[in-house]
């Protein structure tokens, strides 16, 4: 057995508490590949994003719900588009984040070693159609573990809570314990 980490909006709280974390639709084409390939991911592509437990915690967090709400809607008018040049210069001061203001609850997760194991690279950079470009370097990192589930995980705890919220033109993301 492993220890992995997982965030998720406390809207879902309920639903998880009763059923469960739940594989999610992948929506990046090659992630899914990868995962198809790899045998990870669910006939219908699904699969959990999880991470290694580890003591880079509270760093993985607040660089998790960053990708939530920066780097993920960027992802889906890239990819809605179907076009290669959307040029993120225009969008730096947009807040395209589903919510102003959101908790999210910190889950452990106790699984087994049928998964897989890839290393996570969220990084900036230079390239005005990534969906990263003007991403604050305090949110990359190249040493994340994800951990990729296909199965309904049920051993779970709660085992904190993070803040996020945009005020004044800047995301603000607090670990609340």
């Amino acid at each position: 057995m492993i220890e992995a980490i997982h965030i998720s909006p406390i809207s879902n709280r309920q639903s998880i508490e009763e059923n469960g974390l739940t594989p999610s639709k992948v929506k990046l084409p090659h992630h899914l590949e990868n995962f198809k390939e790899d045998g990870v991911c669910t006939k219908d592509g699904r699969a959990l994003y999880t991470w290694i437990d580890c003591d880079k915690n509270e760093k993985f967090i607040r660089d998790m719900i960053f990708c939530h709400i920066f780097i993920d809607p960027r992802n889906a008018l890239y990819y809605d588009s179907q076009d290669e040049y959307i040029d993120f210069r225009k969008l730096l001061n947009v807040n395209m984040a589903p919510w102003s203001y959101m908790i999210y609850d910190v889950y452990e997760v106790k699984t087994s070693l049928s998964h897989g194991i890839y290393y996570h690279i969220q990084t900036t950079g230079d390239n005005i159609y990534s969906t990263t470009y003007g991403m604050p370097d305090e949110y990359a990192h190249e040493d994340k573990m994800l951990c990729v589930l296909k199965r309904l995980q049920k051993k779970i705890r709660r085992v904190g809570q993070a803040q996020y919220y945009y005020d004044n033109n800047h995301h603000h993301i607090k670990i609340l314990r």
